[in-house]
């Protein structure tokens, strides 16, 4: 089948929808800029929050922000081993000790060593959802500040 083509002319079209693509790059650029600049306090929420029995896992927590595209992601991230652990809780499981050796750990004041024994599982961490609760009313503030400073950058007018 045929389907007829209309073309439509617009004075001033080209213009603006290039000024639209400048503006969308422009908006990119400022959204990467503004999640890096937020990121420290992000982290710092993420640190606070996190579970401390060591510090280690705490201590452990990154964070980049990664252009994909149009998108921007806003990763974070632990070096420590355990972290699924933590993000992801365990089943109750058994530890034994490693080379023949044994556990020692404290029960009721009295300090037992086994060569196994039943852990009963950790519950998942919920501090990602908590700092995010936290931290999300100023991260959108933050973000709709890019968002009119790109506008009047293509409104032509000086910040």
């Amino acid at each position: 089948s045929f389907f007829p083509t209309i073309e439509i002319t617009i004075p001033g079209l080209r213009d603006l929808l290039g000024r639209f693509a400048k503006w969308d790059d422009d908006l990119a650029t400022r959204r990467r800029e503004g999640a890096r600049n937020y990121l420290p306090v992000a982290i710092r929420v993420l640190k606070r929050n996190a579970p401390k029995r060591t510090g280690r896992f705490r201590d452990s927590l990154l964070g980049a922000v990664i252009p994909k595209g149009d998108v921007t992601e806003v990763q974070f991230f632990s070096s420590d081993p355990k972290a699924k652990w933590v993000l992801e809780g365990t089943r109750p499981h058994e530890i034994t000790a490693v080379r023949g050796k044994v556990l020692r750990f404290t029960l009721g004041g009295k300090v037992l060593f086994r060569k196994s024994v039943m852990h009963p599982g950790t519950q998942p961490s919920d501090f990602v959802y908590r700092s995010f609760q936290e931290l999300q009313p100023e991260f959108v503030r933050e973000m709709n500040k890019v968002g009119v400073r790109a506008l009047v950058r293509l409104a032509g007018a000086s910040e």
